[in-house]
């Protein structure tokens, strides 16, 4: 009995060994795309961004993510700020999210962007011992 237990705890461990290793690629390859679509919302912005500057504006204006939402739909921001206030300090909120929403949108794409893919790659190891 000793025995068909221990291999059926093996088989357990190594199934779920298995199924780990492949909601890390999952996940992975999640990231990737999620990356590459930030990535490409990126040039996007950037490109209205400077299409404005060379249409009429005597100098470069990057909008931020909060003035091209508002340009899409007006009260965004207002149900945002309704939303989280139940959720979230007031600080938090007005400290934190305000100002990093208040950066131009390109580049919070491109940031949030590089982060996924390096969260996406995969880690190389180095044998340090290895002559």
């Amino acid at each position: 009995m000793n025995g068909i237990l221990s291999i059926l705890i093996i088989c357990i461990s190594e199934f779920l060994t298995a199924f780990f290793y492949l909601f890390v690629i999952t996940v992975r390859l999640f990231a990737r795309f999620i990356s590459y679509a930030l990535m490409i919302a990126a040039v996007f912005a950037f490109t209205a961004d400077v299409t404005r500057w060379q249409i009429g504006d005597t100098k470069p204006l990057f909008y931020s993510l909060v003035q091209h939402a508002n340009s899409i739909s007006p009260n965004t921001l207002n149900e945002l700020t309704i939303i989280f206030k139940g959720y979230l300090h007031s600080a938090v909120w007005n400290y934190a999210i305000l100002i990093m929403v208040s950066i131009p949108a390109w580049l919070i794409f491109v940031l949030v962007g590089y982060a996924l893919v390096l969260a996406g790659s995969e880690q190389r190891h180095v044998n340090i011992y290895s002559n």
